[in-house]
Order: structure tokens, then C-alpha cells, then sequence
């Protein structure tokens, strides 16, 4: 039998990895480059990711492993600006991201399957993932997938090569 966590897991893995190297060639000044205003550059979206493991660290009773400050940049519904002095660098971004989901995979690893069968917590997205196995598989994979998909959108617009 496939264990879906291992799954979800090896694909969180995956994309951050992806995350990573899409990420590399991008120098500092152009974290917060926006082809128009409002929309996401990579600073937020890498942020937006980071902060949203929070769910696992307060499911853990853990404290995030970024700073609070975050969450009023990066949190859902938050808008990005080009404003480079009001972000973190890009090093310790990705330190944070690097660091966030390793934790987010061991506590997801870590869950009983008893916890994994309550009800989602999160209420805008219970109709369609209804269980905490649900969402949780869903910000490790789906969510972090979503926001790739903008990251290599604003990579063409910046004028880089496709990766993939």
C-alpha cells in the first residue's frame, strides 16, 4: 500500500526544490520587481509560502521559524509592493523557506491518524478539503504548485528563460 503522506511529503520536496532553482539566478534587486503594481514578485510569493507553514508549527504547539513581522507582509490578502527596504533579504528568505517546510514535513510525518481524520480548521476551504488530511496535503503541494505557477509567469515577464 502507498502511504499518502510519504507522497505528499516526497511532492512538497519536489516543489520546493523547484522553488529553489527557480529562485537561484534571481538577484537581490529584483526580488521585489513587479511588471505592474500589485502583483506578486518572487519576495512575496517566497514569503506568502513561508508564512503559511504556521499552520503546521501552531498545530505542533511550535513557534514559526520566521519572524512575526512576516505574517503583515506575507500573510493571505497582504499586497506586495516594490519596496525593497521593507522585506527581509533574499538569503534570509530562503533560509526561512528551507527551514519552514522541513519542519512543516516533520510534523506532517508526525501526525496521527487520528488528528488527520478531524475536521479542517480552516473554514474557507472546508466545503472542498474537508478533513485536516485534506488541507494539510493541500498546503504542501497544491498551495506551493499555485504559487510557482506565478513565480514562472513573473520570471518570462522579467525576461528569464523558461525553466521547464
Amino acid at each position: 500500500m502507498i502511504d499518502s503522506r510519504e507522497t505528499t511529503t516526497k511532492q512538497n520536496l519536489f516543489l520546493t526544490g523547484n522553488a529553489q532553482t527557480i529562485i537561484s539566478e534571481i538577484p537581490e534587486e529584483k526580488m521585489v520587481w513587479q511588471p505592474s503594481a500589485g502583483i506578486n514578485h518572487p519576495m512575496w510569493s517566497i514569503g506568502h509560502l513561508v508564512t503559511t507553514t504556521s499552520f503546521f508549527a501552531n498545530l505542533a504547539g511550535k513557534t514559526p521559524v520566521y519572524p512575526a513581522a512576516w505574517d503583515l507582509l506575507f500573510k493571505g490578502k497582504t499586497i506586495p509592493t516594490d519596496d525593497a527596504a521593507r522585506y527581509p533579504s533574499k538569503s534570509e528568505l530562503m533560509s526561512a523557506f528551507e527551514e519552514s517546510f522541513a519542519l512543516s514535513r516533520e510534523i506532517y510525518l508526525g501526525l496521527s491518524d487520528e488528528k488527520m481524520s478531524e475536521d479542517n480548521p480552516h473554514e474557507r476551504s472546508r466545503s472542498k478539503l474537508p478533513l485536516l488530511s485534506d488541507f494539510t496535503a493541500f498546503l504542501l503541494t497544491g498551495h506551493v504548485a499555485m504559487h510557482l505557477g506565478q513565480l514562472s509567469m513573473w520570471r518570462r515577464l522579467a525576461g528569464y528563460e523558461p525553466l521547464f
